[in-house]
């Protein structure tokens, strides 16, 4: 809560800046004079409604905190893009490929980490995974609930570029148990986010969902996107694809911490994600 704060209040000062050189800049180009008194009250004006837009609008309240984020954020790479795409070979087999593209900040990249779960149980034995195009070594552990996995190469010259594609194949669900979502949480710089599913043509999908989550474990989204959602078209994140059928979204400069999630339901099995007490 704090630190929405201060950036809230970074953004608004950012914004109080502005105002002030566009309204210096005016008064010097149209050469008459204005009293102190009327500047300070146009000044005043301008960031209350300033202060009002950014309170009542949370979509540029997220604009805002994820730009100063990501601006402020020092790491020693910067995930350019990372893209996951969950891919439906048939209803009951699957299978999950992740795409980072990093720029060294410092020269001394060597390595690149990152974890990721199934809903369906796995043992670490049975994961089939491997770097595509990679020519280096992977180690795959098992932290908590999570399948970690490490990345080594030569060292990255400072502002060089590595695209690292992984793929994990052969996701057996023959009992339809695996839940019909795709999430990611952010940790590390990143520039841009995609999320895709890509769904065979013997499933029907439905209600599609896009939120967006302050932190991995929290129930209650900071931002609902479906298609009864009031969001103009034009602003909508999440994009359905008839013809290829896929399901995606873009998020650019999506912050550290939060978690990104594209969530369905299959014509026929809605229930099958219902519990009842």
């Amino acid at each position: 809560m704090g630190e929405n704060k201060l950036l809230t209040a970074i953004g608004a000062i950012s914004g109080l800046i502005t105002i002030i050189d566009v309204i210096i800049k005016s008064v010097n180009f149209m050469k008459f004079y204005i009293s102190n008194t009327a500047i300070t009250f146009f000044i005043i004006t301008m960031v209350v409604i300033l202060l009002i837009v950014i309170f009542s609008k949370t979509n540029i309240k997220y604009i805002i905190k994820s730009r100063i984020s990501y601006m402020f954020s020092k790491k020693n790479y910067t995930v350019l893009s990372k893209e996951c795409i969950y891919t439906y070979i048939s209803r009951t087999e699957l299978k999950y490929k992740k795409i980072h593209t990093i720029q060294s900040n410092t020269g001394n990249v060597t390595s690149f980490s990152d974890k990721f779960k199934w809903s369906v149980e796995q043992k670490l034995d049975d994961i089939k995974i491997s770097c595509l195009s990679c020519g280096t070594n992977m180690i795959l552990k098992r932290e908590e609930n999570w399948h970690c996995y490490t990345i080594n190469f030569p060292a990255i010259v400072k502002g060089n570029k590595k695209t690292l594609p992984i793929e994990i194949v052969d996701l057996k669900d023959p009992d339809k148990r695996a839940l019909p979502f795709l999430s990611s949480n952010i940790i590390d710089k990143t520039k841009k986010l995609v999320l895709k599913v890509v769904f065979s043509s013997d499933v029907d999908p439905q209600n599609f969902k896009y939120k967006i989550f302050d932190n991995y474990s929290s129930n209650c989204p900071i931002y609902c996107e479906d298609k009864d959602s009031s969001i103009p078209l034009k602003k909508r994140h999440m994009h359905y694809d008839q013809e290829t059928h896929t399901l995606s979204v873009t998020e650019f400069y999506p912050i550290e911490g939060y978690k990104y999630l594209l969530s369905w339901d299959f014509k026929g099995e809605e229930s099958e994600n219902v519990r009842y007490f």
